[in-house]
């Protein structure tokens, strides 16, 4: 047992009327008495505090705060990116229109839908299948395996699926 917390020290304290009846509270809930009480508080506060003499509370806090200005920034990239993407109605696969106006997310987002809906193809069956050209699929494929969102069905395959 370490000397220093057996041997006691008369000090005396100013409280407020009402940290002393919240501290007679405390003792008759839980302590032997109030020197008890009051050691207790004091090795319980211990324990929240850091290296910087900021309690754990306040450095969490500021924690919280870091990284919900980081959640808006992503937020604001997310916007930004959406504001970029012009939204057209629906038209027939493969007109003129169609094909000029697709941005290559719109296009990846056309092969993962036709890839979940109709299982494991090949590009020229995902170019067929979502009326565009063979030279706008193969980037966003391409694209696509790199995000590691699809992949070759196997290593001796054209085929692609979606991984899960």
């Amino acid at each position: 047992m370490d000397t220093n917390q057996s041997k006691i020290l008369r000090k005396k304290i100013c409280i407020t009327e009402y940290h002393d009846n919240l501290l007679n509270e405390i003792v008759e809930k839980r302590h032997a008495s109030r020197s008890e009480a009051v050691r207790a508080a004091i090795q319980h506060h211990a324990q929240y505090l850091s290296d910087s003499e900021d309690t754990d509370i306040d450095s969490l806090q500021r924690n919280i705060k870091q990284i919900a200005k980081e959640i808006d920034t992503i937020h604001k990239k997310i916007e930004d990116q959406k504001s970029g993407v012009v939204h057209i109605a629906e038209q027939p696969s493969g007109s003129a229109e169609t094909r000029a106006s697709d941005s290559k997310p719109e296009i990846e987002n056309k092969i993962v839908s036709e890839l979940v809906k109709s299982g494991p193809l090949s590009v020229s069956e995902i170019s067929e299948k979502i009326g565009r050209d063979i030279i706008s699929v193969i980037p966003a494929t391409n694209s696509l395996k790199q995000e590691r969102i699809i992949s070759p069905v196997s290593e001796n395959t054209d085929k692609y699926k979606i991984n899960i």
